[in-house]
Formats: C-alpha cells, sequence, structure tokens
C-alpha cells in the first residue's frame, strides 16, 4: 500500500540537487520595501500569502531564485533580527554600476561604491547599499568566472 504522501526512499549516499529557493527578509513596511526591491530592481512577485497580521511576498528575482518580504501588521509586534549569522544579501547583476545609481537616485545609502575585486581566479564588481530597513545589500557582477 502506497501514499502519494510517502517519503521517496533513496540512499542517503545517492546525489542530491540543492540550490536556494528564496531568502526571508523581515521588513517594518512592505509596500515601502516592494517599492525597492518590485519598482526599483525589476523583482516580479510571484505570490502573497500569509494571515493578515502577516503578510508575505515571495519575488522571482530573475534567477530562479526568491526574495520573500514578510511584514508583520501594524498592531504586530515586528521581529526585526539584529541580524545573527545573516550577513547581507548579494544579489547578481549585469552592470554594478547603473544598478548602484537606482540604488542611491531611489534614496538609498550607498555604503560601497562600485569596487572591483579578486576573489581566488573570480574577478567582479561589488557595491553596497542600505535597504529600506537597513539591510545591507551587495550588489554582484561577475567579470570573469572561475
Amino acid at each position: 500500500m502506497t501514499s502519494s504522501t510517502s517519503p521517496v526512499q533513496t540512499s542517503i549516499h545517492s546525489p542530491l540537487e540543492l540550490g536556494t529557493h528564496h531568502t526571508s527578509l523581515e521588513v517594518t513596511d512592505l509596500e515601502r520595501s516592494l517599492s525597492v526591491y518590485r519598482d526599483l530592481f525589476g523583482m516580479r512577485p510571484v505570490a502573497t500569502f500569509g494571515p493578515p497580521e502577516r503578510r508575505m511576498v515571495l519575488l522571482d528575482i530573475g534567477d530562479g531564485t526568491h526574495l520573500e518580504l514578510t511584514c508583520p501588521s501594524s498592531s504586530a509586534e515586528p521581529q526585526i533580527s539584529t541580524g545573527g549569522p545573516w550577513k547581507h544579501l548579494a544579489l547578481c547583476t549585469s552592470d554594478t554600476h547603473v544598478a548602484i545609481e537606482r540604488a542611491r537616485a531611489a534614496g538609498l545609502k550607498v555604503t560601497l561604491e562600485p569596487k572591483r575585486v579578486t576573489l581566488g581566479n573570480l574577478e567582479a564588481v561589488i557595491a553596497f547599499f542600505s535597504g529600506p530597513d537597513g539591510e545591507r545589500v551587495e550588489l554582484f557582477q561577475v567579470l570573469s568566472p572561475p
């Protein structure tokens, strides 16, 4: 007797495909954050869900990964973390200079101007800005893949 909800039987030694589905970001003002990630950087909303006291929007970043914005209602206590182990959100871009200028034009604080870096055998241009809730966002343009 099999059930459609029974787990697939595989060996723990079988190859496992992994990838990033989404990163979740707790925000204090959902519309303000949408104006940055959706309107400024073109991320497409694919789902809106959650109870009224905790609205969530899942945005397609554009490469198959997603950013989830989670916002408590005005009556709920925000649960903005102190950062914990999460250091920053890195967004891949085709042009770091254009992307950072969009952030600057939107009034976001640029914390690192575009700079060329060498990471082992990877050449890239990076820049950082602070998002609407102070989250650190890196813009990452690969110049020469490893």
